[in-house]
């Protein structure tokens, strides 16, 4: 980065230097068009996107890690020392005298707005829990001091032709990351046709291949499968075309659900509309509202197009190999390549809406130890909240979801370890009324762990109405991975080989959605992570984002010319060129048979 950039980015922060052979008069402010405040994804993707424009960012994150206590993949020691101060008010604020109006909001930065409930449980020979401190075991903490070992707060998976890996290829910021394929996908459901029988798992089939040689489907259950994934192939092939040819199933179905579409319209039983809405579609109630036929099928389009696009063997889900944490820095790298301004641990005061000024300025942000800057607009993510007196300055009601890391260790690891996704649909197992999705992490699978026979498990669920308690709804599927004797006395399941769990973080993480404050507002809230697999929500979130703030964008990235000049050099290029070498070289088996498709 040239000197002279770098000159630029500290005077925006700071008051303007006086020039050589004479002094000057102090400015009163400082400008810029766009305030972002808040690393994590869908913050990181509007700055990436508005700076590769040329629009000029100040980006601020009050923690210190990219990606925010949200997003960020942080060292487990970290992640425990943090326990014992998670609900305390954490950032900078308005002095406590000033009174907040209309024209003036405050900003506040609490722990528990984005993390809450947090509970920890620790076996005897790892360490034990006084308060919500952990204490570790020596052997177990020069481990955690020694190797690499780091959490990841919002787990989630790519799809190979999902909206992030659109986004990551038409911005050029792939360059920064790698990812690793995920092996398989298994359902849970129950295990015979009584409603009390034990659920037992199943793979769900990535391709016709997969269909024809499962031993978990029947032949009837198998046509019934290809029938309908044929279907819906021929259907989508002549939308897409708009050209002759079968009508679409779901223009006969009408405003359905999607349980009535593939219950109804296709005759499918319970067993196959488990494996296609929840083990491929990710489908999932919200608030109640089951999805619509028309959600589910375009999400199968998508699962059906990233199989084997990044050749053979390689599925369609995709995991980061460095963490989740990496995808928000890859963003933010690519924005202040593009002239973006970062600060970590720099969180705003207030924000005062003002007249407007020649430049179209219509905020002033106020920030600690330095000029105000004014700006066309601001954006905030999930951990910042502007407080005010019009109760428009509040963004939408948050959702809560319920999350568990657990580690756990294992006498004979796999070579290489392996990723894999457990899936438990609502109702399968103790306490779930909302679909459970379980990322499994064997080993040194991915470079978030070193040690091969650790096990680290994710799960994630939408929090059902009236439950303020993670491990009720957690724990019946995590009993199934893991054994969880040594942790809580629970009896151990008569499952072979499971790994032994050392460590449980059960907790809450709001989740509120984008919000827009006030009629003809420029500030905008951005939510954060949800409680599904993927990141579509989180892209579209920030492509509505740059659309409301800039309506001549149309896409989030408008596809690049050849490579981006502005980014690294060809050798750096050349040591992290991403998806297809990547892929590829993780790949170990290879699937027979073409990808399903539609």
């Amino acid at each position: 980065m040239s000197s002279e950039r770098e000159e630029e980015r500290v005077r925006l922060l700071h008051e303007p230097a006086a020039d050589e052979g004479g002094e000057v008069e102090p400015k009163g402010h400082q400008t810029c068009d766009v305030v972002v405040v808040g690393t994590g994804l869908a913050e990181s993707l509007t700055a990436a996107s508005l700076a590769r424009r040329g629009v000029k960012v100040l980006h601020l994150e009050p923690g210190e890690t990219y990606g925010g206590l949200t997003w960020a993949t942080r060292k487990l020691k970290d992640v425990l020392r943090d326990l014992q101060t998670i609900e305390v008010t954490e950032g900078e604020g308005v002095a406590e005298e000033e009174t907040a109006s209309d024209a003036k909001a405050r900003f506040s930065f609490r722990r528990s707005g984005s993390v809450s409930g947090v509970r920890p449980e620790v076996s005897d020979r790892v360490g034990k829990v006084d308060g919500n401190k952990v204490s570790l075991a020596g052997d177990l903490a020069a481990d955690i001091e020694s190797i690499q070992f780091d959490l990841v707060c919002a787990p989630k998976l790519c799809l190979g032709a999902g909206d992030l890996i659109e986004a990551l290829v038409a911005s050029d910021a792939h360059r920064y990351l790698e990812f690793k394929a995920v092996q398989s996908t298994s359902m849970w459901a129950s295990g015979g046709e009584e409603a009390d029988s034990e659920p037992r798992s199943f793979m769900v089939p990535a391709s016709r291949s997969d269909i024809f040689k499962s031993k978990d489907l029947t032949p009837v259950e198998k046509r019934l499968l290809m029938r309908y994934l044929k279907s819906e192939q021929d259907a989508i092939a002549a939308e897409e075309s708009s050209g002759p040819g079968p009508a679409p199933p779901a223009a006969a179905a009408g405003d359905v659900t999607m349980e009535e579409y593939l219950r109804d319209t296709h005759k499918l039983p319970e067993k196959l509309r488990l494996i296609v809405m929840h083990g491929i579609a990710d489908l999932d109630d919200l608030g109640g509202k089951a999805p619509s036929a028309a959600e589910g099928r375009e999400r199968l389009v998508k699962y059906a197009k990233s199989i084997n696009r990044f050749g053979p063997g390689v599925g369609a889900l995709l995991a980061c190999n460095y963490g989740g944490g990496e995808l928000t820095q890859a963003f933010c790298r690519l924005a202040a390549v593009h002239g973006a301004t970062y600060v970590l641990k720099y969180p705003p005061r207030s924000v005062e809406v003002i007249e407007g000024d020649e430049g179209g300025h219509r905020y002033e942000v106020g920030i600690p130890g330095a000029a105000p800057i004014r700006c066309k607009a601001v954006v905030v993510g999930p951990e910042a909240r502007l407080c005010c007196a019009s109760s428009q300055a509040e963004p939408n009601e948050a959702g809560r979801i319920f999350r568990c890391a657990c580690v756990a260790i294992q006498d004979s690891p796999a070579k290489g370890g392996s990723i894999r996704l457990h899936v438990f649909p609502p109702n399968t197992v103790a306490g779930n009324s909302c679909t459970i999705r379980a990322l499994c992490v064997e080993g040194n699978a991915l470079n978030t762990c070193a040690n091969e026979n650790l096990v680290v498990i994710y799960m994630s669920c939408r929090a059902a109405p009236g439950c303020g308690d993670p491990k009720a709804q957690l724990v019946g599927a995590l009993s199934r991975l893991a054994c969880l004797q040594e942790l809580d006395g629970s009896p151990g399941l008569d499952l072979p080989d499971l790994p032994m769990a050392l460590l449980c973080l059960y907790y809450t993480q709001e989740a509120p959605e984008p919000a827009v404050i006030g009629g003809e507002s420029r500030i905008v809230h951005l939510g954060g992570p949800d409680a599904s697999l993927g990141f579509r929500d989180t892209v579209r979130a920030a492509t509505g984002c740059v659309s409301q703030l800039y309506p001549e964008h149309g896409n989030l990235f408008a596809e690049a010319e050849g490579k981006d000049e502005a980014l690294e050099d060809s050798e750096d290029e050349a040591e992290t060129s991403y998806l297809e070498r990547v892929l590829q070289s993780v790949s170990q088996t290879k699937i027979d048979g073409e990808a399903l498709e539609g």
